[in-house]
């Protein structure tokens, strides 16, 4: 990425148009290489990896910074702003503060507990 401020980096990663492009290269790749997409669980596993990527535009939405998510940049300057009061980020220059301590527990909780593949191609 071009040396650009945060926020325009934030913006084109963010942006819907920039995340379809970026999945147009391997779903092309799967729709052509079919003995990979089958290895990897098929159809079904290729949909949840594009949800799982989708919806991560959807969770940034819901951080407590009330900045918002540019989903439509450069389009339109809307930015998805869903904020939930509990849902809120690490403070890197607090340390090892009860706050720092409480995001990581409740994030290390949910990543812990999530479920695991169970599909061959991953043992």
């Amino acid at each position: 990425m071009p040396d650009w401020p945060t926020f325009e980096k934030y913006a084109v990663r963010h942006s819907i148009f920039v995340n379809l492009a970026m999945m147009a290269g391997p779903v092309c790749v799967l729709v052509i290489w079919r003995r990979l997409r089958t290895r990897l669980g098929g159809w079904r596993t290729v949909a949840a990896g594009a949800s799982a990527w989708w919806s991560h535009l959807l969770m940034d939405s819901l951080y407590s910074t009330g900045a918002g998510v540019p989903v439509l940049w450069p389009i339109s300057k809307f930015r998805l702003d869903l904020p939930i009061a509990w849902f809120v980020t690490m403070q890197p220059d607090e340390g090892f503060s009860p706050h720092n301590l409480r995001v990581w527990s409740m994030q290390s909780s949910l990543a812990l507990s999530s479920p695991r593949p169970r599909s061959s191609a991953w043992r």
